[in-house]
C-alpha cells in the first residue's frame, strides 16, 4: 500500500504544480489525491467501479454517520474505527467533496485522521458530502507486476490485467526533469470515460481493447524537447527501475535557445528576487549603485539566437524602507456588496432576478486609506421557478359549473316537479413537482317548480261524466260531460275537440272543436232540420236508401276521443235499432242488404215526420237537463252497457 501511496504522490505532483497558482489556500486537514470534479464523481458506483479489485461497497452521507463525522467546524471529515461485524475488512477509499473544482481522495484512510475538504475559487469548501468504500483483501493472489519495454522514443508497459484509473508511468530524464502520462476517468470519448492523461495537458481516448489488453504503448520522446537526453528512472505503478538509457547523437547540432531574465521588484515586506532562464548558465556582478548586472552564456550544446539579448541590469532588489512612499499601509480590499431582488411570475412559473453588485474601493488620502467611489452594477437573469417556489403562487379558481335543470317524472294528480342537476366543482391542490392538479368533484342539485296547465294536462285525462248516444225526438245525438283534472287551467269557454275515430286504416275521422265541457253533439251524418237524416243512409228521389256511407260506422260501436290538453277516449254506441231515432221511420228493417224505399212513415209515437221540426240538440246548455230526463231510459241503458263493457 505504502508503495501505491508514493506513485500515486509521484502522478499527482506534476499535476498539482501546473494547476497551483500562488493563492492556492493552505487546507485544514489531511490530503490525499486532488482529483478534478465531475458530476459522475458525485455517483457512488463511479467510485466502486474504479475500486472493484477490492469488492468496493460505497456510501454516500451529507451529515455525519456510524461511518464518520464532520469535523473541524465543516472543513474535515474523520472516519470511525472500522465495524468487527461490517462487510469486509477495511477502510478502502474516502472521497471528500465541496464545490466544483476538487475531490479530495484517499486511499485506504485511517479511522480518527481529520482529512480535509477540497479547495473552491481560492478557500477551502466547506464539506458538502462525503462517499466512503469499505474493502474486502482478496483471498487470490495479486496480479503480478508490470512488466517495461523501453527503448529512446517509445515505452511498452503491460499491467497483465485491464486498465483502470490511476495507472501511471513517470520517465525522469536530465536529472531533474520528467514526462509522464496516466490513465484517467475522465476523457470524452474513451472507453467507459477512460483515456490517457500526458504531463504536457494533452489528453488520448482508450478503445475497448486497449482497456482490455491492459497494455499502454506511448511515444514518450515526443514530450521530451531535446534530441540527447538520457532516460534516468522509470515507474509504473509500484515498479520502479534505473535504466540509465542515452539517447540521441553526440554530434547532433546545438540546440538554438534564446535566453530570457525576469525579476521581481522589492516591497515593504520582502526583498525582490531575480528569476533567470534555464537555457543558459548564468553570471551576476554588482554594481555602486546598488543595482546588479547578469550575464548570460550558452550551456553545453546549445547556441543562443543571433542578436539575442545576454545582459540584464536588475535595479535594487533590496526591501523598501518602512519610511518610503510606497511603503503605505497596504490598500485594504474593495467592500463589495451583492444586494438580489427576485420577481415571480406564477403565470410563466418564472422567476427573474436582478442582482446588484456595489463595488466601493478604498483611495489614499495623504494620510489613510478611505472609501472612494462607488461603482454598480447589475445582472438579470431568469429562471424556472422551484417546487417549492410554485407554491407559493396562488392557486387557480375555478367558477363551479352546472347542467341545465332536468325535470323529474310527475303523475297525474303532481302540481309541481323536482329538477336536478350536475354540479362541477374544480379544486387545485399542489403536488411535490409544484404543479396545480385539479380535483373535480361532481354533486347533484335539486329544486322544485310549479307544473304547468299544460303539463298537467300531459299528465292526467280529462275526468269523465256521462257520456252516451241519446235520442232528442227522432235525431241522434251524442250527449257527454267531461270536467278538466284538478289544477288545470283553460280560459276558453269551448276548449274541447270531440273526434269520431274511424276504424278503417285511413279512414277520415269525424272531427268537431269548440266544444264546451258538456253538451250535445249531433251525430255524424245525422240532421235535425229538414230532411232529417241518420247514418248511414241517404235520401235519394225523395226515399231513404241504406248506404255503406254518410258515417256508417258510426253505427257498430266507435271510439270518441275528448281533447283538451289532457284527453279521454271512450268506446260509445249507436242507439240500438228499436230506438226512435236509430233508422229513418220507412217501412222496411234495418239491414243494409235489403235496401228499403218509400215514403218515411212510422209508427213510434216519438218518431218525427222527415220534414217535421226537431228538438235543439244544445239541451245541455239550455234546458238539457230535462230533456235528459226524458230520455233516461234510454241514456243510462245506453250508459250502463258501457260501463259493463269498460270493467
Amino acid at each position: 500500500m505504502a508503495g501505491a501511496l508514493v506513485a500515486a504522490a509521484l502522478v499527482v505532483a506534476p499535476l498539482v504544480t501546473a494547476g497551483a497558482t500562488a493563492t492556492e489556500p493552505v487546507l485544514k486537514g489531511e490530503v490525499g489525491k486532488l482529483e478534478p470534479w465531475s458530476s459522475e464523481t458525485n455517483h457512488t458506483d463511479y467510485w466502486a467501479k474504479l475500486y472493484a479489485d477490492h469488492g468496493a461497497v460505497c456510501y454516500s452521507a451529507k451529515g455525519s454517520t456510524s461511518h464518520g463525522k464532520i469535523t473541524d467546524g465543516g472543513k474535515t471529515v474523520t472516519l470511525n474505527a472500522y465495524g468487527k461485524d461490517w462487510y469486509g475488512d477495511h477502510w478502502e477509499l474516502l472521497v471528500i467533496k465541496g464545490g466544483s473544482d476538487y475531490n479530495n481522495v484517499i486511499v485506504h484512510p485511517k479511522a480518527g485522521v481529520a482529512y480535509a475538504s477540497p479547495p473552491n475559487k481560492n478557500n477551502q469548501a466547506d464539506v458538502s458530502h462525503w462517499i466512503v468504500c469499505k474493502g474486502k483483501t482478496p483471498d487470490t493472489p495479486q496480479p503480478e507486476a508490470p512488466s517495461q519495454d523501453l527503448t529512446c522514443t517509445a515505452i511498452v508497459v503491460d499491467y497483465h490485467r485491464a486498465l483502470k484509473n490511476g495507472d501511471h508511468i513517470n520517465i525522469s530524464y536530465a536529472k531533474d526533469k520528467q514526462v509522464n502520462a496516466y490513465v484517467d476517468q475522465n476523457i470524452q470519448g474513451g472507453w467507459n470515460t477512460l483515456g490517457l492523461r500526458f504531463s504536457d495537458g494533452s489528453t488520448r481516448p482508450l478503445t475497448k481493447a486497449e482497456v482490455k489488453s491492459g497494455v499502454i504503448n506511448w511515444k514518450y520522446s515526443a514530450l521530451i524537447p531535446t534530441d540527447a537526453y538520457t532516460i534516468s528512472f522509470v515507474q509504473t505503478n509500484e515498479t520502479d527501475t534505473w535504466p540509465d538509457l542515452e539517447c540521441g547523437e553526440e554530434d547532433a547540432p546545438p540546440a538554438v535557445v534564446t535566453p530570457s531574465l525576469s525579476y521581481t521588484a522589492p516591497t515593504c515586506a520582502a526583498d525582490g528576487s531575480v528569476t533567470p532562464s534555464d537555457d543558459a548558465n548564468w553570471t551576476s556582478t554588482k554594481n555602486e549603485d546598488g543595482s546588479t548586472t547578469w550575464t548570460a552564456a550558452p550551456k553545453d550544446r546549445t547556441v543562443f539566437t543571433e542578436g539575442a539579448q545576454i545582459t540584464w541590469k536588475v535595479p535594487s532588489l533590496t526591501k523598501l524602507s518602512p519610511t518610503s512612499e510606497d511603503c503605505r499601509p497596504g490598500q485594504p480590499d474593495p467592500v463589495k456588496t451583492i444586494t438580489p431582488a427576485s420577481t415571480y411570475d406564477c403565470t410563466s412559473t418564472s422567476v427573474s432576478t436582478t442582482t446588484t453588485t456595489t463595488i466601493t474601493p478604498f483611495a489614499w488620502n495623504g494620510e489613510k486609506w478611505v472609501l472612494g467611489t462607488p461603482e454598480t452594477t447589475a445582472k438579470d437573469e431568469k429562471r424556472p421557478m422551484t417546487a417549492a417556489e410554485k407554491k407559493e403562487c396562488p392557486l387557480p379558481v375555478e367558477d363551479p359549473k352546472h347542467s341545465e335543470w332536468k325535470d323529474g317524472e310527475w303523475v297525474c294528480g303532481d302540481t309541481t316537479v323536482t329538477q336536478t342537476r350536475e354540479k362541477t366543482t374544480t379544486t387545485y391542490a399542489y403536488n411535490d413537482e409544484g404543479t396545480a392538479v385539479p380535483t373535480v368533484t361532481k354533486t347533484e342539485e335539486t329544486q322544485t317548480r310549479d307544473l304547468t296547465s299544460e303539463e298537467i294536462g300531459e299528465a292526467c285525462d280529462l275526468v269523465p261524466g256521462e257520456i252516451e248516444s241519446v235520442c232528442v225526438g227522432d235525431v241522434p245525438f251524442l250527449g257527454y260531460e267531461v270536467s278538466l283534472p284538478e289544477g288545470f287551467e283553460t280560459v276558453d269557454g269551448n276548449p274541447v275537440t270531440i273526434t269520431f275515430v274511424n276504424p278503417t286504416e285511413g279512414g277520415e275521422n269525424f272531427v268537431a272543436d269548440n266544444q264546451p265541457l258538456s253538451g250535445t253533439l249531433l251525430w255524424p251524418g245525422a240532421s235535425n232540420v229538414a230532411p232529417k237524416m241518420w247514418p248511414g243512409w241517404e235520401l235519394v228521389n225523395g226515399e231513404y236508401v241504406k248506404t255503406d256511407g254518410n258515417y256508417d260506422w258510426t253505427r257498430k260501436g266507435v271510439t270518441v276521443r275528448f281533447e283538451v290538453n289532457p284527453s279521454y277516449s271512450t268506446e260509445v254506441f249507436y242507439p240500438e235499432a228499436s230506438a226512435v231515432c236509430a233508422n229513418p221511420p220507412v217501412g222496411g228493417g234495418d239491414d243494409p242488404s235489403t235496401p228499403t224505399t218509400g215514403t218515411p212513415a212510422s209508427t213510434d209515437p216519438e218518431a218525427l215526420a222527415v220534414t217535421g221540426g226537431g228538438i235543439s240538440p244544445m239541451f245541455a246548455v239550455a234546458g238539457g237537463a230535462v230533456l235528459l230526463a226524458g230520455i233516461a231510459t234510454v241514456a243510462f241503458a245506453a250508459y250502463r252497457r258501457r260501463q259493463a263493457s269498460a270493467e
